[in-house]
């Protein structure tokens, strides 16, 4: 397995644009299917990754019948490398994924809408933000894998995250 850290530094510094903006990023919903909040409630849950750089958490939450919330952390001893809060929201028969990342795009949200559920995995899409464009949740039952890819500095790229389920 790569090492988690450098990963996830990356994802720290490029998962949300830094370019400053006045409003959320949105994502083009034309592509978006339909799909509701049930189809992601195996989701709900802590999720972990322990290893050697450090531990990856990631806690889903219900907040209403209408959205989901999550908080993910990156700790590396004492410290928190990365930390994003991300809210899965069910809006007009669609679902949309929207991450703020700590420290990046001016601690504005961006917004990646569902454009395939294929086998209880979520592929998300905003093909207008600079990296990711794609956000992937696999679910493995016990575990999970987010992943994230892209056109980066004009190179193709793909970031994983395995985790555990935890509670």
């Amino acid at each position: 397995m790569k090492k988690l850290i450098l990963p996830f530094a990356a994802l720290a510094v490029i998962a949300c644009s830094d370019k400053k903006k006045d409003a959320i990023e949105t994502a083009e919903p034309k592509n978006a299917i339909t799909s509701s909040l049930d189809d992601a409630k195996w989701l709900i849950g802590k999720w972990q990754n322990v290893s050697d750089e450090g531990t990856l958490t990631e806690t889903w939450m219900k907040e209403s019948d209408s959205s989901y919330s999550a908080k993910t952390f990156f700790i590396t001893g004492k410290d928190t490398a990365f930390s994003e809060f991300v809210r899965l929201v069910e809006r007009n028969g669609n679902l949309v994924y929207i991450a703020q990342a700590a420290g990046q795009n001016d601690e504005k949200p961006v917004e990646f809408a569902l454009t395939a559920l294929e086998g209880g995995n979520f592929i998300f899409e905003n093909p207008k933000h600079d990296y990711p464009n794609k956000i992937v949740y696999e679910n493995y039952g016990d575990s999970i894998k987010a992943r994230i890819s892209g056109n980066k500095l004009g190179v193709e790229s793909k970031e994983e995250f395995p985790m555990k389920k935890v509670k």
